[in-house]
């Protein structure tokens, strides 16, 4: 199962891999499109179902991938695929962290792509999993961005010019983050 798959890219890749049945979900219609061109173009059948999350899925998943709209920003700067909320977790990371357990199956695994804040004591998105990550699972963390800790002050100032901004960095500067981090989770 793959999540907010967008251009289907991570479905498309694990067909290719010679997985037997991958469901592609986004909310936006507009993928639906990508899925149909790179299912012709590519010779695969992957399935798509228009939805927010698991709202339709019915089933659980040897393993399901995400690639969430979770880019930290003010409100409304980004359109929604992208969005996701102040703090990136709150549209999508949460939601999906309250959830996705009861559709993985036993023994299966949880991979997708994140950008969390950060300082010493405190992360997003790590946070926000150790929340609801139930008993017994494990997770691992690679970083995919050639510096493990880029200084906030680079992410923030690209969105200067944007409503907000200002009322959104006090809030930042408040929770004293000092990281953007990237990386991508693996949990079993």
């Amino acid at each position: 199962l793959d999540l907010a798959t967008g251009s289907g890219v991570i479905a498309m890749v694990a067909a290719k891999a010679g997985v037997q049945e991958v469901i592609a979900t986004d909310i936006n219609i507009r993928s639906r499109k990508f899925i149909e061109m790179n299912n012709q173009i590519n010779s695969l059948s992957v399935k798509f179902i228009e939805t927010n999350l698991f709202g339709k899925i019915k089933r659980s998943f040897d393993k399901i991938t995400i690639n969430p709209p979770f880019m930290p920003a003010p409100r409304s700067t980004f359109p929604l695929h992208a969005q996701g909320g102040a703090f990136g977790v709150e549209n999508v990371v949460k939601p999906f962290f309250e959830k996705c357990w009861q559709y993985v199956n036993k023994g299966g695994c949880i991979q997708g792509i994140f950008h969390s804040f950060a300082n010493q004591k405190h992360d997003t998105v790590l946070n926000t999993l150790r929340h609801y990550i139930p008993h017994g699972w494990s997770y691992s963390i690679k970083h995919v961005f050639p510096v493990r800790n880029l200084p906030i002050e680079l992410y923030l100032t690209s969105f200067a010019e944007e409503d907000g901004y200002k009322r959104w960095v006090q809030v930042i500067k408040k929770r004293k983050f000092a990281h953007m981090r990237f990386y991508m989770l693996t949990i079993r």
